[in-house]
């Protein structure tokens, strides 16, 4: 069931729904006891309750087989292995596969996650992040263009943040913990080629791994 709906230009939160009609602006400030219990009640019934501005659900069988533009973050990715002459990607998707061959990348754009194992029947979603190196900080986006995104949107089992030197693995639940332990309000940027704006956590790294699976370092 729907109770809340990200407001237009992503820069607020409606609550309650009555006959198609939304009441209850809450702001993006953590300090706000209306956001407080936003961000309780997500955690605790997850992310299906929020729907985007102009965002229908569509079934799990329609999303998997449609096709979808280039992601901005995968371009990033790839791009940035392209420049630095690194195999970043590629060597997540070898880290897995050495121990679930049947690990398989989702081909183009896949929007629920990047990564699927069989073997165990879970999903991985990717998140590359070497700028953390000198900010200290892992980027987890809530919004992009004033619709939900990243971890609003996931439905990856997993969450993978590469770093220079390590993996990080953990989870969005997990991620969720890390950002009411961060305790700090989102902050609305643009990235690097981004034409809009997103809202996204700028989380120390020591936050996330403090609750996550388990941190595997680089040979």
């Amino acid at each position: 069931m729907i109770k809340y709906k990200i407001g237009k230009g992503g820069t607020s939160i409606l609550r309650d729904y009555d006959r198609e009609t939304w009441t209850t602006c809450i702001p993006l400030c953590s300090s706000n006891r209306d956001y407080q219990q936003f961000v309780e009640d997500v955690t605790e019934q997850g992310i299906e309750i929020v729907e985007g501005p102009d965002v229908k659900h569509p079934s799990y069988s329609t999303l998997r087989s449609k096709a979808y533009p280039s992601a901005e973050e995968q371009n990033d990715m790839r791009y940035w292995d392209a420049v630095n002459g690194t195999t970043v990607w590629q060597d997540t998707i070898t880290a897995i596969k050495e121990k679930y061959p049947k690990a398989s990348r989702m081909e183009g754009y896949f929007k629920d996650y990047d990564i699927y194992i069989p073997e165990i029947k879970k999903s991985v979603e990717v998140k590359r992040d070497y700028k953390s190196k000198d900010t200290g900080n892992l980027v987890v986006e809530m919004t992009f263009n004033g619709k939900p995104s990243a971890l609003m949107t996931t439905k990856a089992d997993y969450w993978i943040f590469v770093l220079p030197d390590r993996y990080i693995w953990t989870t969005p639940d997990n991620i969720k913990k890390a950002i009411g332990n961060y305790g700090k309000d989102p902050a609305r940027f643009k990235g690097r080629g981004d034409d809009s704006y997103k809202f996204a956590w700028l989380i120390p790294i020591k936050f996330i791994e403090k609750t996550s699976l388990t941190v595997q370092n680089k040979d």
